[in-house]
C-alpha cells in the first residue's frame, strides 16, 4: 500500500479487515495514505500510516529551461480572468478512448508538455496538479482552498478560488518561485523509493537503469533564509547503524533540509550501507573516512609539534583502553569543529525545532543537568578556529596520556572544566539544560515509557535520548514521548517502529473494578478502556484474505510482534568529571 485513499463508502470494508491491514503492518510495514482523511481514518483503526500523497509526485522528468507557455487542464470557462488564457495550451484530463495503450499515450502526451513547455500549470484537478509539482513546476490550484489541505497538498500549490470571490493575484508571465512544501514533497517520494528499494531488487535495478536516482529534490530550489546552520557532523565507530541513529538525520534534513550532512566513519562506507538512501532521494548526505595522525598533523600552526608527534606515536596505545571508542569521537568533534565548524551532533540526538538564526545558535554546548554542574558535548556548534577547540586539544595533547583509561575525561569533563576556565568564559555561551537535554540521564528511561505531558518543549532544539541507557528499547511503545519524537520528525516515514503497550493480565486487574469485561491500554493514553467490539465471524476466506494470503504467504492473519518489556529507570552510578586542571603554557 503505497499510496492509499479510502472513500467514505468503503470504510466499513477496512473495519471489518482491520485485522487484515494489521497484518500488513507487521508483514510490510507502514500503509502509505493518500490523504489526509485516509491517514486520520487508518490511525483511528490502529492500523500504523503516514502520509504518503499520490503516487503521481513519482512521475517527476527532466525539464527544458526554456519553458514559455502557461498549460491549463480542466478548468472551467469563466473562472479565470481575461488574458490568462491568451496564448496557454488548453488540456483535458480524460482521453474517452476504450484503448488502453492510447490513454497511457496520452497521458504520457501530457507529461511531456508539462516537461518542455509548462512554464506553470493551472488546474482544478490535484490528480494534475501532483506531476507538475514532481518536475518542479509552479501549479496554481483553481477551486476551493479547503480541499488542498484535506489532501495534504496546501503548502505545495498556489491557490485561487473564485466561488469565494478571490481576486487573482499572479503574473503567469514571470517565472512563480517555489513553494515551502515541496520539502514535503521531497520527504514523501522520499519514502516511496524506500518502499520500493526494499521490495525488489529489480525495482532498484530500473530506477537506476533509466537514470533515475539520484532524484532531484525539488526543495533545493527553496530559498532558505532562517537558517543559520548549513554544515552538520556525526561520527560512527560501529559497522552499522540502527533505525533510531538513521533517525536522528533524518531529523537534521527534516528541519534543515538543503544542509550538507557529513558522517565521519572508517567503518560505514558510500555506496553500502543503511546511510545510502539518502543520497540517492537527492539529500546533501556525505560518508567521510577520517584520519585522526594527519588530522593532528595540521594542528603543527596552533600546537607544539613535539607534543603533536608524542600523541601521534601514542595512538596505537590509545586504542587499547576500554573506552577508546567513545574517546575517539570525542578527539573527532573537536578536531572537526576547529577544522571546519558547523554543528555536531551525537547519533542519539533528535532535534525537534530548526537551529535558525532568530536563536542565535553559534559557539554554543549546554548544560546536562538541571543543576549546572555538567556541560556536556552531545551537541556542539562553533565556527571554525575557535579559541576553547584549540584550547581543548592543547589540553587533550598534554594531558590525556594520563587519563586514557577513565571514561568521561574528553566528554562532559573536559567541557565543564574549559566553560570554567575565565580564558574562554566569554568567548561561548553555555544553554541552560532544557534547550537539548529537557530529560536528564535519571529519567531518561521514562520518556519510552510515559507520555509525559507535564514535559515543556517549549525553549528545547532537541532532545538526547541517551543510547548507554535506553539502547535496549529496539522498539517505541505507542502512546510514549518518545515514540511521538521518534516518529513526528522524519524523511523515511514508512518505517514506523512503533509497538502496542503490553495489555495486562486480566488476573492482574484491580479486582474493585467493576467486571464488565476485559480491561486494556488504550492506544493514544494510559486510560483503561473496555474490551473492543468482537469482529464478526466469517463462514470462510474473503477475498481479500485470500489475496493477502498469497502476498504474505501461509494464512492471513496477524502474527504476534516481539515487544520490548517497559523497564525502570535502571540504577546507574553517575561518574563525575576526572579532576583536571588547564595549565596555560608560559611564553
Amino acid at each position: 500500500f503505497l499510496s492509499l485513499q479510502i472513500r467514505y463508502d468503503a470504510e466499513s470494508t477496512v473495519k471489518n479487515h482491520q485485522w487484515l491491514f494489521q497484518g500488513y503492518n507487521d508483514k510490510a510495514g507502514a500503509i502509505g495514505a493518500e490523504d489526509i482523511p485516509t491517514l486520520d481514518y487508518l490511525r483511528e483503526q490502529g492500523i500504523s500510516s503516514y502520509l504518503a500523497l499520490s503516487f503521481t509526485v513519482m512521475l517527476g522528468r527532466n525539464v527544458s529551461p526554456n519553458r514559455t507557455k502557461t498549460v491549463i487542464v480542466d478548468v472551467k470557462p469563466g473562472l479565470l480572468p481575461p488574458g490568462v488564457e491568451t496564448n496557454a495550451i488548453q488540456l483535458k484530463r480524460l482521453l474517452q478512448e476504450p484503448v488502453r495503450w492510447k490513454r497511457l499515450e496520452y497521458a504520457d502526451k501530457i507529461l511531456n508538455t508539462y516537461a518542455t513547455q509548462a512554464k506553470v500549470v493551472i488546474t482544478s484537478r490535484i490528480q494534475m496538479a501532483m506531476p507538475a509539482v514532481a518536475m518542479g513546476i509552479p501549479v496554481i490550484y483553481v477551486g476551493m482552498a479547503d480541499y488542498l489541505e484535506g489532501n495534504g497538498v496546501g503548502d505545495m500549490l498556489y491557490s485561487f478560488d473564485p466561488y469565494k470571490g478571490e481576486t487573482w493575484t499572479y503574473n503567469v508571465n514571470k517565472q512563480l518561485p517555489p513553494k515551502a512544501g515541496l520539502h514535503r514533497a521531497d520527504r514523501a517520494r522520499a519514502s516511496f523509493w524506500n518502499v520500493l528499494k526494499r521490495s525488489s531488487p529489480y525495482y532498484t535495478n530500473t530506477v537506476y537503469l533509466y537514470g533515475m536516482v539520484p532524484f532531484r529534490r525539488l526543495g533545493r530550489a527553496v530559498p532558505d533564509e532562517k537558517s543559520l546552520q548549513t554544515l552538520f557532523h556525526f561520527a560512527v565507530t560501529t559497522p552499522t547503524i540502527s533505525w533510531r541513529e538513521k533517525r536522528a538525520v533524518e531529523n537534521v534534513f527534516f528541519f534543515h533540509p538543503n544542509a550538507r550532512v557529513i558522517v565521519h566513519s572508517n567503518t560505514l562506507r558510500q555506496g553500502n550501507c543503511e546511510l545510502d538512501v539518502f543520497a540517492e532521494t537527492g539529500y546533501d548526505l556525505h560518508i567521510r573516512p577520517y584520519d585522526l595522525k594527519n588530522m593532528l598533523q595540521t594542528t603543527d600552526s596552533i600546537m607544539d609539534k613535539k607534543l603533536v608527534d608524542l600523541f601521534i606515536s601514542s595512538l596505537s596505545m590509545f586504542a587499547t583502553g576500554e573506552h577508546w571508542y567513545s574517546h575517539e569521537t570525542d578527539i573527532l568533534r573537536y578536531m572537526l569543529l576547529w577544522k571546519d565548524g558547523g554543528v555536531y551532533l551525537d547519533t542519539d540526538m533528535h532535534l525537534i525545532k530548526p537551529l535558525d538564526k532568530r536563536n542565535d545558535l553559534q559557539n554554543i554546548v549546554a548544560y546536562q543537568d538541571p543543576q549546572h554542574d555538567y556541560v556536556s558535548g552531545a551537541v556542539m556548534i562553533f565556527e571554525p578556529g575557535h579559541k576553547v577547540l584549540q584550547g581543548a586539544l592543547q589540553w587533550i595533547l598534554e594531558n590525556y596520556k594520563n587519563h586514557y583509561t577513565e571514561w568521561p575525561v574528553l566528554g562532559s569533563s573536559l567541557m565543564t572544566l574549559l566553560s570554567k576556565d575565565e580564558t574562554f568564559k566569554d568567548t561561548f555561551q553555555v544553554l541552560d539544560d532544557a534547550s537539548f537535554y529537557p530529560i536528564d540521564w535519571e529519567s531518561i528511561e521514562k520518556c519510552f515509557t510515559q507520555d509525559l505531558p507535564e514535559l515543556d518543549l517549549s525553549e528545547t532544539f532537541a532532545v538526547h535520548l541517551n543510547t548507554k541507557i535506553t539502547a535496549h528499547h529496539l522498539e517505541s511503545i505507542r502512546g510514549t514521548l518518545c515514540d511521538r519524537l521518534l516518529h513526528a520528525y522524519c524523511i523515511f516515514c514508512d518505517e514506523v517502529h512503533t509497538i502496542k503497550r503490553e495489555e495486562p493480565d486480566i488476573f492482574e486487574q484491580d479486582l474493585n473494578q467493576p467486571n464488565d469485561g476485559v480491561a486494556y491500554i488504550g492506544q493514544e493514553s494510559g486510560d483503561l478502556l473496555k474490551k473492543p467490539k468482537e469482529q464478526p465471524k466469517k463462514d470462510g476466506p474473503s477475498f481479500i484474505s485470500k489475496l493477502v494470503s498469497g502476498i504474505f504467504g501461509g494464512a492471513a492473519s496477524r502474527p504476534k510482534k516481539p515487544q520490548s518489556k517497559p523497564v525502570g529507570i535502571p540504577e546507574r552510578k553517575y561518574l563525575p568529571p576526572v579532576h583536571m586542571e588547564f595549565v596555560k603554557k608560559k611564553d
